[in-house]
């Protein structure tokens, strides 16, 4: 179980081959809509990570830390629903 405060830097994701559930809730409501958009975003804007990161943070009221997410998806081979191998 994962307590992730409102405020709070995090980052969560399965760093193993075997497939992974993860029961997470959000309130409230609206973040959903967040894990559906961003692989879209991200493939629609190719290397425009900065206008993605601003136009996330405009609709959704979060804030991303784009080296430190780089760093951590180049270190541990992860990404957005995108195949990062």
């Amino acid at each position: 179980m994962i307590f992730k405060p409102r405020g709070q830097w995090h980052a969560v994701w399965n760093p193993d081959d075997a497939p992974a559930r993860i029961l997470e809730i959000i309130t409230p409501g609206g973040m959903e809509d967040l894990f559906e958009l961003m692989p879209k975003l991200l493939a629609e804007a190719g290397s425009a990570a900065e206008s993605v990161a601003a136009r996330v943070e405009a609709d959704f009221g979060i804030e991303f830390d784009l080296v430190a997410t780089a760093e951590i998806a180049q270190t541990h081979g992860v990404g957005f629903g995108i195949e990062s191998h």
